[in-house]
């Protein structure tokens, strides 16, 4: 939904808990690395894949933050460095076997913006919005529930993160119409949304 901060105080709530919880720090990372907090972000990634190194939740989470952390780096070399560790991470979750369709759904979406948010030549564009239109596919006719989610709307969730993320994709790679496409269908899904707010911008 957006909400950060809030999603940050309860993910650190969990792991004040349970500091042992993989899937808990990976979500924090995320969050943080979202909000814009990249270094306490990576520590908390890095965290659960020391504790779950072969959750494919971890790796591209971690990869997702990685990225963050590439472009908000000023040294060219080192944001190369970091860039190159965040697509190895990104492989690294491609080659692991999710253990249900919610932690398929948001592999794929942190996956999928990573990839499409770098130049084709950099193994973005193609092999993203594949990941992408995937969770389309999974999310068009399913149940929340049917993809492992008891909260009602996860689906519709899912779907605006990876509408939204390929009419961004096809808008660096020139295509207009199609752009328009995805964004104009994330907004549908929920015009009030922040992710909606962004569409808007972008379609203007």
């Amino acid at each position: 939904l957006g909400r950060y901060t809030e999603a940050e105080l309860w993910l650190t709530r969990s792991v004040q808990r349970d500091s042992m919880n993989a899937e808990a720090y990976a979500y924090l990372g995320l969050a943080r690395a979202t909000a814009g907090q990249v270094a306490t972000a990576l520590e908390a990634c890095q965290r659960a894949v020391t504790l779950a190194p072969h959750s494919p939740r971890a790796r591209a989470f971690l990869g997702a933050a990685l990225a963050l952390h590439a472009a908000n780096t000023t040294g060219l070399s080192e944001a190369t460095e970091v860039l190159q560790h965040a697509l190895e991470e990104a492989a690294a979750s491609a080659k692991l076997k999710e253990c249900n369709i919610r932690e398929r759904l948001e592999v794929l979406i942190a996956r999928g913006r990573l990839l499409t948010a770098l130049p084709i030549k950099l193994e973005g564009g193609k092999p993203g919005q594949m990941e992408l239109r995937e969770v389309l596919d999974r999310t068009a006719h399913a149940t929340d529930e049917e993809n492992g989610s008891e909260f009602p709307g996860t689906n519709a969730l899912y779907r605006m993160h990876a509408l939204f993320d390929l009419g961004v994709s096809a808008l660096q790679e020139g295509m207009l119409a199609e752009a328009k496409q995805w964004l104009r269908e994330c907004i549908n899904i929920d015009p009030k949304s922040r992710i909606a707010e962004r569409d808007y911008e972008l379609l203007d």
